[in-house]
């Protein structure tokens, strides 16, 4: 099995002020590239929207968290999660800072520090991947607060989800 650096071999180096596009056939996964884009960016505030998640995912996230390398960590997720895995929910807000729940089958990271601006725009969802996926990987600025314009909205509109609904 690949080491996470040799999993994104394909992707070109991430530099600023480009956008790229990159394609997987199934080498890894959206939490892994998180993974990967933050040994890039240091750490860094994290923005995602999927349409699911797993309990991989959330653990990654949680292990990003502990270590300092996500500083704060916003989740828009689809409905679904609360209709299909309140489990993974309940989770879910015991990990992250904070989560909003709408109609969402966007698949977006938006990661932000003094130094970079990054958003990846994909197909994948965040979960364990074994299909074919693309998206791209952009570092400039236009393009980062464009997205990051919409995600706050959909945020703002979304039902939050509080630690203490689960008490």
């Amino acid at each position: 099995m690949a080491n996470l650096s040799e999993k994104f071999q394909r992707i070109p180096k991430i530099t600023k002020n480009k956008t790229i596009p990159y394609f997987s056939d199934g080498e890894f996964s959206m939490h892994q590239l998180l993974e990967h884009l933050l040994k890039i960016t240091g750490p860094a505030v994290v923005n995602i929207s999927s349409f699911s998640i797993t309990e991989v995912a959330l653990r990654s996230f949680h292990n990003l968290m502990e270590s300092g390398q996500i500083m704060q960590l916003r989740c828009l997720f689809d409905m679904n999660v609360k209709r299909h895995k309140l489990g993974l929910l309940y989770f879910a807000s015991n990990v992250v800072s904070s989560i909003g729940l709408d109609k969402c089958h966007a698949k977006i990271i938006l990661i932000v520090n003094d130094n970079w601006k990054l958003v990846v725009i994909s197909s994948a969802n965040f979960n364990i991947n074994d299909k074919k996926e693309a998206g791209i990987i952009s570092t400039e600025n236009h393009v980062y607060h464009s997205v990051l314009t919409v995600y706050n909205t959909w945020y703002e509109n979304s039902m939050k989800i509080s630690k203490h609904e689960f008490d």
